[in-house]
């Protein structure tokens, strides 16, 4: 068939044009393109209303050539590597590689196969609230919805789903609904969906056991009319940790147990959920060694829960603390008016960080007992009692918390040790810093403690036979307190507090001495500054030994403007005091019960006794030496005995 300018001419043509076409053959070629119209050509050709059309594919090679019986033929391709058609037939193959989930099967439908992974999504509804079969996958009737959703969840596949609950109120009435496998999620509409246990339930709402869950968005409800010690959420339990759990945007409220228990789980995290009338809004039960318990506790709202987090009743006492790396994270503790409750109270744990939140209305903000591994910092008080309290810790650090208007700001009890106190503001209160009893190792620096009632810093010991040692309490501000500014003071005859530090240290306009010490033992006081500290009788000092203070060393400290003496010694042996700085005031040393005293380099300007006395011994003092001071005009005044007075400067 030749062609000429994209026409067929035939070589049998006349003066290069077709021959004449008669109406008989005119008609023929009319009735076979009439009975042509309408016809496929294998998958390449049609023919319609005398239009031919052709499909090519993209492929190379794919060419049409006429068949044996004359018709045109198309040869069967493949497309990339998983579709091949052949003749009329599509056929598809799926790879084995992830992410390719369906195919065409054998019968032209669509299969999924077993391999990779899948993922099921199936909604629940409630009749009660008017949903219908035909709005979900699951409909509730509004009494032991438990049931029903518990079916629900058994419907997902192995590899974990999604549960949907629709907007509602979802009755739970004698089990709690248990979460076993993993990778699973429930999910609400947030306060228009709430699981509600019934006036009768004695079982958690909502039991996990399964590791990386989900619950978000619903409302988690006790009911006020259920007299039980329930608890909303359990995670985990003792044989079966619940690992990469997480419970967000979830209100939970109005349960006589607790919001939140968690018994065994790594990587929990419950975070931006509020927890409201509840005993405990988060329980850690510790009641054994040998479980897990990590993970964060961040950015919730507690509010009216006599524990915020805390431990159950139930809780025993394990053998050892339990391991935690447990972060407390950026919470709102409140509880408006209690008479009595804690933010945080929670003992025989280890590895536990308190960091960023905010407590008020409680009696005492957090109280930790018995645990090691320790920080509790950044954190604000507005408590009624005690901001932190610590009983039988060993190892923390307490920094950087605002603790306002409280009884003590933070509280340290024996036996505690290896414990750093630093950067800490505890105004207002009756004690900003308070250690009693056999406090050991323990650093108190660059604290701010004004304006409380009675004293900025104390340590306090009043049983027999206990010790506290150890203690550096160092570049602290202590002004404006009702008593003393720093005081160390054991009260029992047979205790004492030895080898401790008070350096670099402002007590200023306290109503009392600005450091007091009483039977303490071995330390040194130095490098503070203990200035126009007074009292209604004239007898506040800079710093004052009471009784029996012995072997302690006083050194380079600025006194001045006291309204009694610089320093006083009521009672000490042994003691050295040398290269301070007095101004001002009545006296500059005073002693009344001091034998064996070494008083030496000391420089004294102005003070205004009557018989102008830099240094008063008084009649119970012996054996004394004051040597090489600069009275700079000033005198020495002895009233007691064998005590050697030399080498002063008195011009």
């Amino acid at each position: 068939m030749p062609i000429q300018g994209g026409k067929y001419v035939s070589p049998n043509w006349q003066n290069g044009g077709p021959p004449a076409i008669d109406a008989e053959e005119l008609n023929a070629m009319s009735d076979k393109l009439e009975e042509l119209d309408g016809t496929t050509f294998g998958n390449g050709l049609s023919f319609a209303s005398g239009t031919v059309s052709a499909k090519l594919s993209t492929q190379s090679n794919n060419d049409l050539s006429f068949g044996a019986d004359g018709g045109l033929y198309s040869p069967p391709y493949t497309q990339g590597n998983g579709i091949t058609i052949s003749g009329r037939q599509i056929s598809a193959r799926l790879s084995t590689a992830q992410g390719n989930t369906l195919s065409l099967g054998s019968d032209g439908g669509i299969f999924a196969p077993e391999s990779g992974k899948r993922y099921a999504r199936v909604v629940v509804g409630t009749s009660a609230s008017g949903w219908t079969s035909q709005d979900c996958d699951y409909l509730c009737t509004g009494t032991g919805d438990e049931t029903t959703i518990q079916s629900a969840i058994a419907s997902l596949p192995s590899g974990g789903g999604e549960v949907v609950l629709l907007d509602g109120t979802y009755n739970i009435s004698s089990a709690s609904i248990s979460i076993t496998g993993n990778n699973i999620s429930i999910k609400g509409n947030g306060s228009a969906t709430t699981l509600k246990a019934a006036s009768e339930l004695n079982a958690p709402l909502l039991n996990i056991t399964g590791s990386d869950c989900l619950i978000r968005g619903l409302v988690v409800d006790g009911n006020t009319g259920n007299t039980n010690d329930i608890f909303g959420i359990v995670v985990g339990s003792a044989s079966a940790p619940a690992n990469d759990c997480v419970i967000v945007q979830v209100t939970v409220q109005n349960f006589r147990g607790g919001g939140v228990e968690i018994l065994n789980g790594a990587d929990i995290s419950i975070r931006s959920n509020t927890f409201s009338n509840c005993d405990i809004g988060i329980a850690l039960n510790v009641d054994a060694t040998g479980l897990t318990i990590n993970g964060t506790i961040s950015g919730n709202t507690f509010s009216n829960c006599y524990y915020g987090v805390g431990q159950p009743d139930s809780t025993g006492t394990p053998s050892a603390p339990v391991e935690m790396d447990l972060l407390i994270y950026g919470n709102l503790v409140d509880y408006p008016s209690a008479k009595s409750g804690y933010g945080i109270r929670l003992s025989y744990v280890s590895g536990l960080s308190v960091v960023a939140n905010t407590f008020s209305g409680y009696p005492i903000g957090v109280s930790i007992q018995n645990t090691g591994g320790l920080c509790i910092g950044d954190n604000v008080f507005q408590t009624t009692l005690r901001g932190v309290v610590l009983a039988s810790c060993t190892g923390a650090s307490i920094s950087g918390n605002m603790c306002s208007d409280n009884n003590q700001g933070i509280r340290i009890v024996g036996p505690s040790s290896h414990i750093a106190i630093s950067g800490n503001v505890c105004d207002s209160g009756t004690n900003g810093i308070y250690l009693g009893g056999q406090v050991t190792d323990i650093s108190v620096a660059g604290n701010t403690c004004n304006g409380n009632s009675d004293s900025g810093i104390q340590v306090y010991v009043n049983t027999a036979d206990t010790t506290a040692s150890d203690l550096s309490i160092t570049g602290n501000t202590c002004s404006g307190n009702g008593s003393y500014g720093i005081e160390l003071n054991c009260s029992n005859s047979s205790g004492q507090i030895t080898n401790c530090i008070v350096s670099g240290n402002i007590t200023t306009e306290n109503q009392d001495h600005g450091i007091f010490l009483s039977r303490v033992q071995d330390s040194s006081v130095t490098g503070n500054t203990s200035s126009g500290n007074t009292d209604d009788g004239g007898h506040a000092c800079g710093i004052y030994l009471n009784t029996n203070c012995n072997s302690n060393v006083i050194s380079g400290n600025q006194l001045s403007e006291n309204a009694s003496s610089g320093i006083q010694i009521n009672s000490g042996n042994m003691c050295v005091i040398a290269g301070n700085f007095f101004t001002g005031g009545y006296t500059g040393i005073h002693t009344q019960g001091a034998q064996y005293l070494t008083v030496t380099g000391n420089l004294f300007v102005g003070y205004t006794a009557s018989a102008d006395d830099a240094i008063s011994l008084g009649a119970s003092s012996q054996n004394c030496l004051v040597s090489s001071n600069n009275l700079v005009g000033q005198s020495v005044a002895n009233s007691g005995s064998n005590n050697t007075i030399e080498n002063n400067k008195t011009s």
